[in-house]
């Protein structure tokens, strides 16, 4: 039977968005521990950089189920700012192909509920093929029930030492290809690429696939128009 990629006669778009300070002009993270208790907030500060980052929320979010629901928490990521520029990439990229061939997917060093909670206020979880991100789960701890967050992936084997020890987003990119398939472009979002975080991250990855990509897709700084550019 032919395929959809097939009747359109293009391979389809794997479009890879960062998150935080990307798509929302914000920490998901610690917005959420801000705005539900200032003094948790300032102790946590106090400890970026001394505890290894998902340990530390784990840790946090603990703390908060004292006094917060995990709903009400979630609740909290419905004021974060997500521009309505940032809003319709992920619409401009399900427009470029035939409905079902473009794959939008977030790499991100935050947290899949956050995420997911964010997608959905805002009605976007849907154009979202995948999220790749620490896992989180609403978990019942001492009585009470609480976020709980863990480590996308701790031994990630990479050797090339310089992405964080809780998630290799080159290897979430390779994860993510194997699982929509290899005929694919690869659409880059340009703010992921300029702050640095793609060179750390998933440039091993990008460069290696992008030799047999047949278009790239670059979304202009996230709050521009969206290009396609022919090689």
């Amino acid at each position: 039977m032919e395929s959809r990629v097939e009747r359109s006669g293009r391979a389809p778009v794997l479009a890879i968005f960062d998150f935080d300070y990307s798509l929302i002009d914000d920490n998901s993270d610690t917005y959420v521990v801000a705005q539900a208790n200032a003094e948790v907030y300032k102790r946590m500060r106090m400890r970026i950089g001394k505890v290894q980052w998902t340990k530390l929320m784990d840790s946090v979010l603990s703390e908060l189920a004292v006094t917060h629901e995990p709903e009400e928490l979630l609740r909290l990521l419905h004021s974060v700012s997500f521009p309505a520029e940032s809003r319709e990439i992920p619409r401009l990229i399900q427009s470029i192909d035939v409905p079902g061939t473009s794959h939008s997917v977030i790499l991100s060093d935050a947290n899949d509920l956050f995420i997911r909670e964010i997608l959905d206020h805002h009605g976007l979880i849907d154009l979202f093929t995948d999220v790749r991100t620490n896992r989180a789960l609403i978990v019942e701890e001492h009585g009470r029930r609480r976020i709980s967050v863990d480590a996308y992936g701790w031994n990630h084997g990479c050797s090339r030492g310089m992405c964080a020890e809780n998630m290799c987003k080159s290897k979430a990119l390779d994860d993510c290809v194997a699982a929509i398939g290899s005929e694919v472009r690869c659409s880059v979002c340009l703010q992921l690429v300029i702050t640095g975080v793609s060179n750390i991250d998933i440039s091993h990855s990008f460069f290696r696939f992008r030799d047999r990509f047949r278009q790239v897709v670059e979304c202009c700084s996230l709050i521009c128009s969206c290009c396609l550019l022919t090689p």
